[in-house]
């Protein structure tokens, strides 16, 4: 069996994390495949993200340079239509991920049988203005088109057949096995040592300004220091806070693991995760966490294994109960047995039989 993977231009995301492991484990299996993915010419071809991609021996195919998002989304799906109707013919399987390669894949007049969408989100959006409602209405379309879909985790698949009455096989997504061996010591550390990671911190659902925010509130009678992990550095001041903050890149799971382990407590702020693989790593690591509600991380609430926040008016409270080193330590004792069924063998598996790949 030969498979073709198609993707967009790679990057240091959840999405690609999960799709690279996948695919270095089938190429591992013995099975052929190829890999190909699409980049703005003059711009990186890895950028930050070597790492990932390292060793999968994936095309890249270049695309013009525009200055809007709009004709940039046309040039990815153009090229990618040619792709597909150029080599498709020459596999048994094609495995299309992002919502922009299904759209190609439609474009192409992919062969619905032959064909599967790893869905990594909701392709729903509330357009910010009027410039971009044909952008919504475009992706609304796209998950009515009859190919095979793998959604990334069982609150995905909740939330398509809940919007679009379907109901897909969902995956359960893999958390490094280094997080599940290694160990964390809870600490009775003054002050207190927050840390938050992200690949990126530069959009607003990431909650980074609403963190601040809330800590900004708490320095006012609690001591602690933040450290923010990322692939990509924010490019803000923060000399004027009242607190420590520091910025640090972790781009091994080994230089992560070690970067959390010397702090106290995890906290993620997003409210728009697909996946919360950054979360679910703190929580595996069995670090203490707090979460505000996303589709991610609500994936890996399971019994008070860490505190999820479904109102946000609760969050500063909730974090400020866990300066409380009792605290932390229960939700330690319950976080790392809560992970252990996420594996990357358990996710491949399942992918491979879904799919109908042997």
């Amino acid at each position: 069996m030969k498979l073709l993977f198609v993707t967009r231009e790679p990057s240091n995301r959840g999405g690609h994390v999960v799709l690279t492991n996948l695919i270095r484990e089938l190429k591992g299996q013995g099975i052929t495949l190829d890999f190909v993915g699409f980049k703005v010419e003059g711009e990186p071809d890895f950028p930050d993200c070597e790492h990932l991609f390292e060793g999968l021996g994936i095309r890249l195919v270049s695309v013009p340079k525009h200055g809007s998002d709009a004709e940039q989304m046309r040039e990815y799906i153009d090229a990618a239509t040619a792709e597909l109707r150029a080599i498709q013919g020459n596999y048994d399987k094609v495995v299309l991920d992002s919502w922009y390669s299904a759209a190609a894949g439609i474009l192409a007049q992919a062969d619905p049988t032959k064909t599967v969408h790893f869905v990594q989100s909701d392709p729903y959006f509330v357009p910010e203005n009027e410039s971009v409602i044909w952008k919504s209405r475009f992706f609304e379309l796209l998950p009515y088109f009859p190919f095979k879909r793998i959604v990334v985790s069982r609150e995905v698949q909740k939330l398509f057949k809940t919007r679009y009455g379907i109901e897909h096989p969902s995956l359960d997504l893999f958390i490094d096995n280094a997080y599940h061996t290694a160990l964390f010591t809870v600490a009775d550390h003054q002050p207190l040592r927050l840390v938050m990671s992200s690949s990126t911190f530069d959009m607003a659902s990431k909650g980074l300004d609403f963190l601040l925010e809330q800590l900004s509130e708490l320095a006012k009678r609690r001591e602690f220091s933040l450290t923010l992990m990322s692939g990509k550095p924010t490019g803000r001041d923060f000399t004027g806070y009242s607190f420590p903050i520091t910025e640090t890149t972790a781009y091994s799971p080994q230089e992560a693991i070690a970067l959390l382990q010397s702090h106290d407590l995890y906290v993620n702020t997003s409210v728009k995760e697909t996946f919360g693989l950054a979360l679910a790593e703190a929580i595996t690591l069995g670090m203490p966490a707090i979460a505000l509600d996303s589709v991610g991380n609500r994936e890996y609430a399971q019994g008070d294994n860490f505190v999820f926040v479904d109102d946000k008016a609760q969050f500063l409270p909730k974090l400020e109960a866990l300066f409380g080193v009792e605290a932390r330590r229960a939700l330690h004792e319950k976080a790392k047995p809560s992970m252990a069924a996420y594996s990357l063998d358990t996710m491949v598996e399942k992918f491979k039989r879904i799919a109908d790949i042997s």
